[in-house]
């Protein structure tokens, strides 16, 4: 295993490297620049003050020597400084990574606490009216987009109904007290992480439905259940540890997409986490926080590969890596 392990590490290098070279290209080939928003916003700037602060950006070099340049302050540990907030971008991705954990950690709680009873539940009733309902739910889940979806639960639950704010992160003024602190914390989570955490569900409760089917049909199954042991024992002693295999796949390789899926989600309710940070910086032409942001995604998602990997071999003792 441990062999496995260091030679998929390896192979994530030049994967790593070949996302951080087209991300770089694509992003200082985007139309504009941060000399060009700071003409249009002072007409008086001269052609030499342009290229003094070409110089000082180091815009006036080949991309080439930016991106070596850049590769070599993420290697010693520099992120970069941010033209924007005139901060260093590791300090500001300090600032807004909490809050996007905190948001897609509650939805990733909330698909799983509901997507894996429903999927079983849906998989031993099937063709039940209550399996066409949930079948009827995962698809509208799949076919809505997640800012539409948060549109509608800002209108009915925080505009119409009035129980929760509709954007935010905090309130403006909140009584002393760990409790009350975190209790507000807690409203203004509830819409985005329900936002997230239902779309999720739906994939991941179909997922769960085939796999059990598929996993009850086997002959092991039907041993089980010729030797008197109880439904119960039979569905989660059973069926319930192989069936639960292919849903890891998903559910690891589903959380850098959950992290893509936030950055909708937080532009939608003003949430100031990693996604509405990204749009941002994509917006002021902030190439090294967006480079951050791309390169922390592309990390997660060989990371939670690997993690798939290892978790197969650890629930199914017949899946072994030499």
């Amino acid at each position: 295993m441990s062999t496995y392990i260091i030679r998929r590490i390896l192979q994530f290098i030049p994967v790593l490297f070949l996302i951080s070279l087209v991300s770089f290209i694509l992003l200082i080939n985007m139309p504009g620049d941060p000399i060009d928003m700071l003409m249009m916003s002072d007409p008086n700037i001269t052609p030499e003050d342009i290229a003094a602060l070409k110089k000082v950006y180091g815009l006036d070099q080949p991309f080439y020597l930016r991106y070596l340049r850049w590769i070599k302050r993420v290697l010693s540990g520099d992120l970069g400084f941010s033209r924007q907030y005139k901060l260093p971008v590791l300090e500001i991705i300090k600032r807004n990574l909490g809050n996007t954990v905190l948001l897609i950690g509650s939805s990733f709680i909330i698909a799983l606490t509901f997507a894996i009873p429903i999927g079983i539940f849906s998989a031993v009733k099937q063709y039940s009216i209550w399996d066409y309902f949930w079948t009827v739910y995962a698809f509208f889940g799949f076919s809505m987009p997640s800012h539409w979806f948060g549109l509608l639960v800002i209108y009915l639950f925080a505009v119409k109904l009035g129980w929760l704010p509709p954007a935010g992160f905090r309130s403006v003024s909140v009584e002393p007290g760990l409790i009350n602190l975190i209790l507000d914390r807690i409203r203004y989570l509830i819409l985005p992480a329900f936002t997230l955490g239902l779309i999720s569900m739906a994939g991941w409760m179909r997922y769960m439905r085939s796999s059990m089917l598929e996993v009850i049909r086997e002959d092991y199954i039907r041993t089980a259940r010729s030797k008197g042991l109880s439904e119960k024992v039979v569905i989660y002693k059973h069926a319930l540890r192989n069936a639960l295999i292919p849903l890891i796949t998903l559910i690891m390789l589903a959380i850098p997409g959950i992290f893509g899926g936030a950055i909708i989600t937080e532009a939608v309710f003003a949430y100031p986490g990693m996604g509405r940070l990204f749009i941002h910086s994509i917006n002021a032409h902030d190439t090294f926080i967006t480079m951050a942001i791309v390169m922390f995604l592309a990390i997660l998602t060989v990371i939670f590969n690997l993690i798939a990997d290892i978790c197969y071999a650890l629930i199914d003792p017949r899946i072994r890596y030499s």
